[in-house]
């Protein structure tokens, strides 16, 4: 007999936070070579376009195939599919640290963006296993908090790393690849799913029409919109932002690393608060319009100055802008007339959308670098996107605080 959700006892968040913790380092490995970027733009002679394509193309590989896979992969069991994305994600990081050319390298990163998009589903569907709906926004919230510590562990550790390495970057890719390894084994021993009534209709029919189904919903361009302008925003500062730091004030990778680290620490915090905080989405919408407004004034901010007291208070109030992520990540469960099999799908297409940024900042700031050779211009003019958010805001407001339907 299927089980129900509210049967559901404490260790759905030893499954949940465990699956969170292991894709998490894989988005901070894909997200966080800013701080290598200067050990292999070096070694293999880089311009800035090709930093730019080197640091967004896993995310291009998750852009492209995350809906797709998400249609095709819903159906296998989450434990399995992430056992196998994981194991096959640490075997492209130990690549990427041994090529000998740059067009291995490219292609090795496309591979692990490829592993990240298969990834995907699973989340969602143990989500719908464990949880139910009321908690989604709790789950998320831990989801980008997770993440966010991910991003400071990675930031500040990274320079160190190079440091103890003689700057070599190889080595620390290969650190990175042992700790992948750790984390799929404790996934292996800590991973578990249920079958509920919910997730049996889910698995009686999922096709690939869903997905016109899923985009009838105006509310959900809008949030991908919202995620896409920030994400695009944030993903180009943060590839370029250490480089710039570095040449323009002469600040070490280890200062700049810290103060993004505190920037993803305070967004992590954050995001824990959000959860409990908005809970209807008038509120929410409110938060956006906050977000919107502090957020590329931050940015600014970040690049006009080299104090150091006056880098951590702005890390501190651009990682507090972030709280919009977790609100325009819990809008597929909100909306009209959604369906349990559609929620998936509707999933797959905000994190399409944020890829999207993510995958478009680093090539896009890159070439503006390489055209107008003003990276402190760049910078400003990338953040001012993040104005996504408030238009996202006008429309989630207005979304109401139901539950999917089975039908």
């Amino acid at each position: 007999m299927a089980l129900t959700q509210t049967e559901a006892g404490p260790y759905r968040w030893v499954v949940i936070i465990s699956w969170m913790i292991s894709n998490s380092t894989g988005w901070a490995i894909a997200l966080m070579l800013g701080i290598l970027l200067p050990s292999i733009s070096s070694e293999f002679q880089l311009s800035y376009t090709q930093q730019g394509l080197l640091s967004s193309i896993p995310v291009w590989a998750y852009t492209l195939l995350s809906i797709p896979l998400s249609v095709w992969l819903i159906r296998y069991r989450p434990t399995t599919l992430t056992t196998v994305t994981l194991a096959l994600a640490t075997l492209f990081v130990v690549l990427q640290a041994s090529v000998t050319t740059f067009a291995i390298l490219l292609a090795c990163r496309v591979a692990f963006g490829l592993t990240m998009a298969a990834r995907e589903p699973a989340r969602v569907r143990l989500m719908q296993q464990w949880f139910p709906a009321r908690e989604f926004l709790l789950v998320n919230g831990v989801t980008v908090g997770i993440l966010s510590f991910a991003f400071s562990a990675m930031l500040v550790a990274t320079p160190i790393f190079l440091d103890a390495f003689n700057n070599d970057w190889r080595t620390t890719l290969y650190l990175f690849g042992g700790f992948s390894t750790l984390l799929t084994i404790l996934w292996v021993i800590l991973g578990r799913q249920r079958v509920t009534q919910e997730d049996q209709l889910l698995n009686a029919r999922m096709e690939p029409r869903l997905l016109k189904g899923v985009l009838r919903h105006k509310e959900l361009w809008i949030a991908g919109f919202g995620l896409m302008g920030a994400n695009l925003a944030s993903a180009g500062f943060l590839a370029f932002y250490p480089t710039y730091m570095l040449d323009r004030y002469h600040v070490s990778l280890t200062v700049s690393g810290a103060v993004l680290a505190l920037s993803f620490l305070v967004c992590g915090i954050t995001s824990f608060g959000i959860s409990r905080i908005a809970t209807d989405w008038k509120t929410r919408a409110n938060v956006l319009y906050l977000c919107a407004l502090a957020w590329p004034c931050s940015f600014v901010v970040l690049v006009l100055t080299d104090s150091f007291p006056l880098l951590l208070t702005v890390a501190v109030v651009n990682g507090l802008s972030w709280g919009f992520f977790p609100i325009l990540l819990t809008v597929t469960f909100h909306l009209r007339d959604i369906r349990i099999r559609e929620i998936p799908v509707g999933h797959a297409f905000l994190f399409t959308n944020i890829s999207l940024g993510l995958a478009t900042g680093p090539l896009l700031t890159g070439f503006l670098q390489d055209t107008f050779n003003n990276l402190a211009a760049v910078l400003i003019g990338i953040s001012l996107l993040s104005i996504s958010v408030a238009i996202a805001g006008l429309f989630v407001g207005r979304l109401p605080n139901v539950q999917a339907s089975e039908n």
